[in-house]
């Protein structure tokens, strides 16, 4: 199973940016890739993860506030099994659900995670960011660091900022795999 968590472009309602990937790509993902896939939020509320009843609402909701009670399905932590694969295309560092610790707790599943990295820049230059930015993007980027399988990037300078900022946390360089973001899906 692959579970994509788009929950950040849903609690943020927006469209542009990394929403606008986050939401071509989950679809793409979901409808067209012949993978068994889950678009899956985190619900503060309810403290569990729930996944849209249907894969096209990612186009047609502008926010979390859109999804009633019947467009999601909740489930348990213990839906997860091993081998299924954790995605995370979105800007997480504002995900009320720690990174590292769900990170660690997938892992101990057997669960494989791979991460979307947009961009480094909190980190690069901090000094066009607000500080509650950079500590909680240093702490996210910290986790894709240490716990992730795969990390994906969405250009080579990005892939060479990712390796630069893993060397400095970890004394260690990150490997990376850049992915072509296109324009439109049906083009």
């Amino acid at each position: 199973m692959l579970y994509i968590d788009v929950g950040n472009t849903l609690r943020g309602g927006l469209r542009t940016g990394i929403q606008r990937v986050v939401r071509s790509l989950a679809y793409e993902l979901a409808v067209n890739s012949g993978i068994e896939t889950r678009l899956i939020a985190f619900d503060v509320g309810a403290g569990r993860y729930f996944a849209l009843a249907d894969s096209t609402l990612i186009r047609s909701a502008d926010s979390l506030a859109d999804l009633g009670r019947e467009a999601r399905i909740y489930f348990d932590f213990d839906a997860f099994e091993q081998g299924d694969i954790f995605f995370e295309p979105d800007s997480s560092w504002t995900e009320p659900l720690n990174r590292g610790a769900l990170f660690r707790r997938l892992k101990a599943k057997g669960v494989i995670v791979v991460v979307l990295n947009h961009d480094a820049i909190p980190i690069l230059l901090p000094e066009v960011c607000h500080p509650n930015t950079l500590v909680s993007f240093s702490e996210t980027i910290a986790d894709h660091i240490q716990y992730t399988d795969y990390a994906l990037a969405t250009s080579a300078r990005v892939s060479r900022d990712l390796c630069a900022v893993s060397e400095r946390f970890l004394g260690r360089s990150m490997s990376t795999r850049v992915i072509k973001l296109g324009a439109d899906f049906a083009a």
